[in-house]
């Protein structure tokens, strides 16, 4: 029943989730808290759920990856506004877990996790923003257990650039490509007299638009067939 209950919640739009949010009691029902909470746009509190009240981190990772994809493959990016860098909010939910209500409920004496911190760092390097992420950890953290997330973080930046390179170069190569192509069009000479014919229509090309051919032929530009 309660998994009828969770896919419902998940799959359902006929319910405003605020409204049934302020119904749930406090002490339950947590992983439909963290669904409604994500319908009503409320990402950092829904994650803090998985974080803090579930202890489900791989659920928290995946909502995480869930709408950096979405924001990936949309044509029209999701607004930061609307969705911030939800890495980054699971990254703030591990080190300052008590800072931030949930709705109703107030976390009080949940400890700080450095090393699930880190691990979003060393994971994630490449989608979150690394100067905010290295703000939030703690003073206290030891360097050695930061270098293997600033390497990570190096390497990202590195195949970053490295695929940025590439594609400058991939550019460069076809915009050579166009040049030489328009080149090479604008040297060919065309033979062509008040009566050469279209050999589409058969008809004079007299003063029409025309189109030369790669077979070396001659058309009216509206006898083409449209692409």
């Amino acid at each position: 029943m309660r998994r009828k209950l969770l896919n419902y919640l998940q799959l359902s739009s006929r319910f405003n989730a605020e409204a049934v949010l302020v119904e749930l009691p406090d002490d339950v029902m947590h992983e439909e808290r963290a669904i409604l909470l994500e319908k009503a746009g409320r990402h950092y509190e829904a994650i803090s759920v998985y974080t803090n009240i579930l202890h489900d981190y791989k659920k928290a990772e995946n909502y995480c990856l869930r709408y950096y994809q979405i924001e990936q493959k949309s044509d029209n990016r999701i607004s930061t506004e609307e969705t911030p860098n939800l890495f980054l909010c699971m990254l703030y939910s591990y080190v300052r877990p008590n800072e931030k209500k949930i709705g109703n409920l107030v976390l009080k004496n949940r400890l700080p996790n450095p090393r699930l911190a880190l691990k979003v760092l060393q994971d994630y390097a490449s989608k979150i923003d690394v100067p905010q992420a290295i703000e939030l950890l703690p003073d206290d953290i030891k360097l050695s257990d930061l270098w293997i997330s600033i390497r990570n973080v190096l390497r990202a930046i590195t195949r970053k650039k490295d695929e940025l390179q590439l594609r400058q170069s991939l550019l460069l190569s076809s915009l050579l490509m166009v040049e030489t192509c328009k080149m090479n069009a604008q040297r060919t000479k065309i033979n062509m007299t008040y009566d050469t014919d279209c050999s589409i229509c058969k008809k004079r090309i007299g003063l029409s638009a025309f189109v030369y051919q790669t077979n070396k032929t001659i058309a009216h530009y509206y006898c083409l067939p449209s692409k």
